[in-house]
């Protein structure tokens, strides 16, 4: 049941990061910001925050998987007997995608709170 679930979640989340992130041709379309912010930070800052945000969603789509595939690995070994529980591996996986997610949040909200420079 693991491997289905990593294989649907892994392929469900590259989809989403490729047809809903990476292929529209207006930025601004997939990012959620209300209109004026997105006025306040021009076409570049904008197509700069989706590529962002594109590249951190592959990061967790690559933690995701390779935790799922810890996970099994590890149920594995511990229904044979070799090893005892899974570990710190998944404590590392789990750091690894608050991690991920915390930069995110913060680059996300640099761009929300952004003010052009005043020339």
């Amino acid at each position: 049941m693991i491997p289905l679930l990593g294989i649907v979640i892994t392929l469900s989340m590259t989809l989403i990061n490729v047809f809903l992130i990476l292929r529209p041709e207006d930025p601004s379309a997939v990012i959620n910001l209300s209109e004026q912010q997105k006025k306040r930070l021009g076409p570049e800052k904008l197509e700069e925050m989706r590529i962002f945000m594109g590249r951190a969603m592959q990061w967790l789509n690559l933690v995701t998987a390779a935790m799922l595939a810890y996970l099994q690995y590890g149920s594995i070994n511990t229904a044979l007997g070799y090893q005892n529980g899974l570990g710190w591996g998944i404590i590392i996986f789990v750091l690894l995608e608050l991690g991920i997610a915390g930069v995110m949040t913060k680059k996300s909200l640099d761009y929300t709170f952004y003010r052009p420079p005043v020339s």
